[in-house]
């Protein structure tokens, strides 16, 4: 609703959280467009500049195994957030103010309007982001994305929370893969 907003936001921290050996601490915001190039250029980036010759024949391709939105974490405790959320939100039709307080409140029928903005806004940037940047960094060096998501065994309304919604996702994968 129009009006001035404001976000109190309380978070309770597990031990998980703190404890350095978290498969959450210091997981890649796969929602940033920035920080996915440089894990492109730190992990595929290095094979090729050792390796270039065997690109496409020796080397075919790079697997990824169930990457997910470690703001979320794996097991939906929390609603993801990422710094490029704040400009992908305007282009669903919300501010982040009005679509955070709908995911968290039922605000009713513009509310649930605001909540799927906001949840189509976070499946788009892991889309593009993550998905599509490995892809189009996998087709200029001659080899293939291969993708094996989080939670592709639940539907898509338990997969949205931390893995976006696959068909938007896998579209961008060479080979889509599943366990």
């Amino acid at each position: 609703p129009a009006g001035r907003w404001r976000i109190h936001s309380f978070t309770a921290r597990e031990l998980a959280d703190t404890n350095p050996g978290s498969f959450r601490r210091n997981y890649l915001d796969l929602l940033d467009d920035d920080a996915v190039s440089r894990f492109l250029d730190a992990v595929p980036g290095e094979y090729f500049r050792r390796f270039p010759w065997a690109f496409g024949t020796v080397l075919r391709g790079f697997a990824d195994d169930e990457p997910f939105l470690a703001s979320a974490d794996a097991h939906f405790r929390a609603v993801p957030w990422s710094p490029s959320l704040e400009r992908a939100l305007p282009a669903h039709g919300a501010s982040p103010a009005a679509a955070l307080s709908a995911v968290h409140d039922d605000l009713g029928r513009d509310g649930r309007a605001l909540r799927g903005a906001f949840w189509r806004a976070v499946s788009d940037r892991f889309a593009d982001a993550y998905y599509r940047r490995q892809h189009d960094w996998m087709r200029d060096h001659g080899v293939s994305y291969i993708s094996n998501p989080l939670w592709d065994e639940y539907g898509p309304a338990e997969q949205i929370k931390s893995t976006g919604n696959l068909n938007t996702l896998n579209q961008w994968a060479q080979v889509p893969g599943t366990d």
